[in-house]
């Protein structure tokens, strides 16, 4: 009963790796709607998802060591749409640590060193004496203080894949 069969629309899309290559296995979802469930990427990397369509909904896609994206698409009534190809990006391998008890000094947390047409460049967070930081849980309780924090600094824009792998669509001014 959560497919209307007058608003019945199928959403098809693919998701890649950086490198371009399929990916199988990522949880495609509807962001807001868990009634629709959820459908897997086949080895091709293709996905079909059956929705009620007559508006804007937003795909969310999950993979396990990879960063997760969002992608916006206008389903028809009684039709199917291709959602925009993505690519999702894997978390840098590079873990820093940062203890914020008693810190005395600024610590540094950085990514690996990225390389690609634009240039090299590495992402790099600051963490100031008297930072802390606490866990707010998905039904926004508080718990308990964190630390030390492990940080992966991972960017979603290496590559020519890079505008695929963004977690959302850009403005069209950026």
């Amino acid at each position: 009963g959560t497919i209307q069969p007058d608003r019945a629309a199928v959403i098809r899309g693919k998701v890649t790796g950086q490198n371009g290559a399929v990916l199988s296995g990522v949880i495609v979802t509807l962001l807001g709607h868990l009634e629709f469930g959820q459908t897997l990427t086949r080895t091709d990397g293709m996905f079909d998802l059956a929705v009620n369509g007559g508006g804007q909904l937003t795909l969310q896609y999950e993979k396990t060591g990879f960063l997760p994206v969002q992608r916006q698409v206008n389903a028809p009534w009684q039709d199917f749409v291709w959602a925009p190809e993505v690519a999702m990006i894997l978390l840098d391998s590079a873990v820093a640590t940062v203890n914020l008890t008693n810190a005395t000094e600024t610590q540094v947390a950085r990514g690996t060193v990225q390389r690609d047409a634009n240039g090299d460049r590495q992402a790099t967070l600051l963490f100031e004496p008297g930072t802390t930081a606490t866990m707010v849980l998905s039904d926004n309780t508080t718990a308990q203080v964190v630390n030390p924090l492990h940080i992966r600094a991972t960017e979603y824009t290496v590559g020519a894949s890079g505008p695929k792998a963004m977690p959302a669509e850009l403005p069209p001014q950026s």
